[in-house]
C-alpha cells in the first residue's frame, strides 16, 4: 500500500509535467512530516527493528543470548503474539498493583513476557529476572523511539 497525501499527489503532478517519474515507496518522506506506513508493511518493520532490539539487548545485557538474527526474528514474532495475545489479559488482572506503582509493575510483566517467550523459543535465552527486566525496559525505549521516528496511518 502507498501513503498518498495531497500534497504527494500534487507534487508528483508537478515532478511528472517536468519529466521527472516519482519512484513510490510504501514510506512517505514530506518534509516535515513523520514517515507513516500502512498495513503489512508497518507489521514488517516493527517485527525487524524489534528482532534487531533483541540482538542488541543479547550484547548489551549480561544473562542474555539470542543465536542468530532467524532466532531473533522468530523471538520477536513470538513476543509480538504474547504481547497481543496474553498481555492485555495480564493487565487487567494486575490493574490494582498497576495503580499502585504507577504503572511501573508493566515492566515486570513484561519481564515475566519475555521469560515466557524464551521457554519457547530455542536459542533464546534469558538468566534471570534481572536480566528480563533490563531487557524489557531496553525493549521500551526501542519500541518509544520507534513510535516516535514512525507513525502508523489508521
Amino acid at each position: 500500500m502507498f501513503v498518498k497525501t495531497p500534497e504527494a499527489c500534487k507534487r508528483a503532478e508537478n515532478q511528472a509535467s517536468s519529466g521527472w517519474t516519482p519512484s513510490y515507496f510504501p514510506i512517505s518522506f514530506d518534509i516535515g512530516t513523520i514517515p507513516t506506513m500502512e498495513g503489512l508493511t508497518w507489521i514488517v518493520i516493527r517485527w525487524v527493528i524489534n528482532a534487531g532490539a533483541l540482538l542488541l539487548v543479547s550484547r548489551v545485557v549480561e544473562g542474555i543470548r539470542v543465536e542468530s538474527f532467524i532466532v531473533a526474528l522468530a523471538a520477536a514474532l513470538i513476543l509480538g503474539i504474547v504481547n497481543a495475545i496474553i498481555r492485555p489479559v495480564l493487565l487487567i488482572l494486575t490493574l490494582p498493583i498497576n495503580l499502585i506503582t504507577l504503572g511501573l509493575f508493566t515492566f515486570i510483566i513484561n519481564a515475566a513476557l519475555l521469560l515466557l517467550v524464551a521457554s519457547v523459543v530455542e536459542g533464546f535465552i534469558i538468566e534471570g529476572f534481572a536480566s528480563a527486566l533490563i531487557a524489557a525496559l531496553i525493549l521500551w525505549v526501542v519500541s518509544l523511539i520507534t513510535s516516535l521516528f514512525f507513525h502508523r496511518d489508521r
